[in-house]
């Protein structure tokens, strides 16, 4: 009997030993959290209660990583691949809910007004992490590889979302510059290695011994910008074709396309276009790399059109970046015509991503309105994409033959900034552009951001080259971003990238004598402000000088009773509001930051939007 009894007691202690195993597994266990900066370093921790939920008051706000784990070497094991989410935007003294996959959560507090609704989707698609910032967001599981994911189309944040709680700002990503042509011997040197060699067959370009460089000048020693040339073989057919830039160079190239072809001891005719006449310049060997300058009896001429165009890719890989890349072209764009203020500066933008994306290329087709080009960049986000290579021959066909390049540019760059090569079957139609960009004088300058591989690099370097242009990369430096590779035989010369395509642009753009104008007072800033008209059919309101430099007048056909002034991601800046203004306004700007601005206008038929520049003191 008692046998009996210490039977029936151990069942039952055995099943309460079960039971509390089960609510143990279910239930969600207090441990902790670390933060980490963009290289998963940890810099923080943080003890969640039994329910999840933390108190962040010792981080300052700004974008950071987060993990259950503590050493950064163990995110890469195959046990904890879910362990860390990408970068997160965290408000200081705010609430967060981290549950046991790392959902996180903002939490509904007194010092976190932001009104969140929790996200019941939890999907286990591979998706970038994002601040969130309305009940829309969602956030699922990440898995780590060896390279950034894409952002899949039906979870990808709004540009809206993206942009809310963004601390992206301009001055914080490095970038190295290097110039193969500049330094022709030691690039011939890395193709030593038979890795890198190789690397020309699977792309090919054999730009190693098939350089022809010529430079023009005039009488006096002066550059001469924009002549045609164009080398010919011994039947007097055309098989290069370029454009001298403003240093009077232009770079040409004997069939660099044809992989391990023979050289011999051809000969290559130079020809120039004098007055619509091909005029012969000289002969060059077709085995050798060689520079030549010739000096022709011509008057220079007097030219100051700049074109610029911004080719990106927006796929999801490149949201680890694309903010901060866009601040900088933001901080590019405003200052592009005050570093050249002799010249009538163009911008153009093109934003791709891939086939079967929601777009394959977006294009804004140049302007000299700042603000109209800095619309269009503020307006795109990261999405899309879904394998390594991208649609990067589409970015670039819509740039070089879709847009309105002038003919009398001194300086035509494509700044093209990507993460990813283009996809292998259209390497053909890579050659192609890169041969039509040098028919028409386009530099093609790339910038290439985390995730991209050797190949990849030596592609941009090939592509730089061929144009006349010259080979920018993204660094650790700034901490922005996941990892980037390390140049290959280079020296590198980091800096700000926005230090560092200024002075692209002014490499290739500052031509004539305008340092000696302005020594002398004899240019003014280019002043041509634009007078906003916008409402609808019952309320007018005009809006003027656009640009503007410290107040911008407001005049509407009925009475204004408010004002509004956001910045580029709808953060309210400053308002005015429950007083009767009239129907016309002088609105001082609270601020002296140049930049896009939203002003709007409250009257009594609406309420109206319209963008404002800010400039410091130089308007477009």
């Amino acid at each position: 009997m008692k046998r009996k009894n210490l039977y029936k007691f151990t069942l039952k202690f055995a099943a309460l030993l079960a039971f509390l195993n089960i609510l143990t597994a279910f239930s969600p266990s207090p441990r902790k959290i670390y933060f980490q900066n963009l290289k998963s370093k940890k810099i923080d921790s943080a003890l969640l209660d039994f329910y999840g939920n933390t108190q962040i008051n010792q981080l300052p706000s700004g974008m950071f990583r987060v993990s259950f784990y503590s050493k950064t070497e163990l995110l890469n094991d195959a046990k904890n691949k879910k362990s860390l989410l990408p970068i997160y935007n965290f408000n200081s003294n705010a609430s967060y809910h981290f549950d046991n996959q790392l959902f996180i959560q903002p939490v509904k507090t007194e010092l976190n007004q932001l009104n969140i609704t929790k996200t019941t989707n939890r999907t286990t698609k591979k998706v970038l992490g994002a601040p969130l910032s309305s009940p829309k967001t969602k956030v699922g599981v990440i898995e780590i590889p060896s390279r950034v994911t894409e952002v899949s189309e039906d979870v990808s944040l709004s540009s809206m979302e993206m942009k809310e709680m963004s601390t992206a700002k301009a001055g914080v990503v490095t970038a190295g510059r290097w110039s193969d042509l500049e330094n022709w011997t030691k690039f011939q040197k890395t193709h030593e290695d038979p890795a890198i060699n190789s690397i020309q067959k699977q792309w090919g370009f054999d730009l190693l011994d098939n350089r022809v460089s010529v430079k023009l000048t005039n009488q006096e020693g002066l550059a001469l910008a924009l002549q045609k040339i164009q080398l010919r073989n011994n039947k007097d057919s055309v098989i290069w074709s370029s454009i001298t830039d403003n240093s009077g160079t232009a770079e040409l190239w004997i069939n660099p396309f044809e992989i391990n072809k023979v050289n011999t001891k051809e000969k290559f005719g130079i020809y120039y276009l004098n007055n619509e006449r091909w005029e012969f310049l000289g002969k060059v060997s077709g085995d050798v790399n060689s520079i030549e300058e010739y000096r022709l009896n011509k008057l220079r001429p007097k030219l100051d059109e700049v074109d610029v165009c911004f080719v990106m890719d927006a796929t999801g890989s490149m949201g680890d970046e694309i903010q901060y890349l866009q601040k900088e072209l933001i901080y590019f764009a405003l200052n592009a015509n005050k570093e050249l203020p002799c010249s009538n500066v163009r911008l153009s933008s093109v934003f791709y991503r891939d086939l079967g994306d929601e777009y394959i290329s977006k294009t804004a087709d140049f302007t000299n309105r700042v603000e109209d080009i800095l619309g269009f960049i503020s307006e795109q986000s990261a999405g899309g994409g879904g394998d390594f290579p991208e649609a990067v021959d589409m970015g670039l066909n819509s740039a070089i033959n879709e847009l309105n390049w002038s003919n009398n540019s001194v300086a035509k760059i494509i700044f093209l900034v990507l993460d990813a090569p283009p996809h292998f079957e259209n390497a053909i139609k890579i050659r192609e552009l890169t041969k039509k960009a040098s028919q028409k004088g386009i530099k093609i300058i790339p910038i290439t951001a985390s995730g991209i591989n050797t190949s990849t690099e030596f592609l941009m370097k090939y592509m730089a080259s061929i144009t006349g242009g010259e080979y920018l990369y993204i660094t650790d430096h700034s901490g922005v971003g996941n990892s980037h590779i390390k140049p290959t035989g280079v020296k590198e010369n980091v800096d700000l990238l926005k230090n560092q395509w200024i002075n692209v642009l002014l490499k290739y753009a500052k031509y004539g004598d305008c340092d000696k104008m302005i020594d002398s007072q004899q240019i003014q800033p280019n002043i041509d402000p634009r007078r906003n008209i916008f409402g609808n059919q019952e309320v007018v309101l005009e809006t003027y000088p656009n640009p503007a430099i410290n107040y911008i007048d407001i005049e509407s056909n009925t009475d204004i009773l408010g004002i509004k002034l956001y910045d580029v991601n709808h953060r309210l800046i400053f308002e005015l509001k429950n007083e009767q203004i009239s129907k016309k306004k002088r609105f001082e700007f609270p601020v002296q930051v140049p930049g896009l601005y939203l002003l709007e206008v409250n009257t009594k038929g609406g309420n109206f939007i319209n963008k404002t520049l800010l400039t410091n003191g130089y308007r477009s």
